[in-house]
């Protein structure tokens, strides 16, 4: 259940997950009886930055400019992997979930 008070929550994926491009491969696994309330957002793999890199900016998306294999482009972020909420979890108003991360069942997480 997701209850939405500023935009139409029909909107959902394209408001509340973000970042989640097919490129990457992961995923947002939602389990049954959750509640999630207003602006929580999911943040997945491509809003992160390499750090190991001599730069943080993201150059291989512009693989195609620059004739690169697109397989290989996933390598110029941290890739965390899925999201996964698990059973009767609650997610709170204005929650950021993180790429990589699992929520137990049964569990709560507020802001």
């Amino acid at each position: 259940m997701y209850n939405d008070f500023v935009h139409d929550p029909q909107e959902f994926e394209k408001n509340n997950v973000l970042y989640h491009y097919p490129v990457n491969g992961d995923q947002l696994q939602i389990g049954k009886f959750c509640s999630i309330a207003c602006g929580a957002k999911f943040l997945f793999t491509s809003a992160n930055h390499a750090m190991s890199s001599l730069s943080t900016y993201p150059f291989p998306i512009f693989f195609e400019e620059w004739g690169l294999d697109i397989k290989k482009i996933t390598s110029a972020w941290d890739n965390k992997g899925n999201i996964v909420i698990g059973n009767d979890v609650w997610i709170g108003f204005e929650a950021v979930i993180l790429s990589g991360v699992t929520i137990g069942d049964g569990s709560g997480m507020i802001k």
